[in-house]
């Protein structure tokens, strides 16, 4: 879900990708990131902001560049507030991959970016800024899936 809100947002900055072509996807984040910044009023922003900052940061990652791959996560975190990102909440797969590259204080930071414009998921984030400071291992990615499940023992994903 989360890569197809990625691609929706950037669409919604004029803007198309091959989600296999490292070229397209630099190229497509750039232009979100151009169009964020000459759009400031638009409630799309904070959208191309995020999105535009994970993708680029995902390329990096993909580079072995970790020290920018964390740059643009942190910038992603520095996105503001969209009815998107209020409800359905950032991206974590960079997060995760950040983590597992003993980035732990980036991605605790990162976190605590996102515990701002997400409402819903506040609580959870919290958890994982705790759970990660203390050097436990989270997963993320499976821990969001986790929280946000409803409480009854039919949704268990263990």
């Amino acid at each position: 879900m989360q890569r197809e809100l990625s691609a929706i947002a950037l669409r919604a900055a004029g803007v198309s990708f091959e989600p296999s072509d490292l070229v397209s996807i630099r190229v497509a984040a750039t232009a979100a990131l151009k169009w964020a910044d000459a759009n400031e009023e638009s409630w799309q922003r904070p959208n191309c902001l995020h999105w535009g900052n994970i993708l680029l940061g995902e390329v990096a990652f993909g580079d072995d560049d970790v020290a920018e791959a964390g740059r643009r996560l942190l910038l992603a975190g520095d996105c503001g507030e969209s009815p998107q990102l209020a409800s359905f909440g950032p991206d974590f797969e960079l997060a995760q991959k950040l983590l597992d590259s003993s980035m732990r204080e980036v991605v605790v930071s990162y976190l605590g970016k996102c515990a701002k414009f997400w409402r819903l998921g506040r609580p959870s984030v919290e958890g994982w800024m705790l759970r990660v400071r203390a050097g436990e291992r989270v997963d993320l990615t499976r821990a969001r899936m986790l929280d946000m499940a409803p409480d009854d023992d039919e949704n268990e994903l263990d």
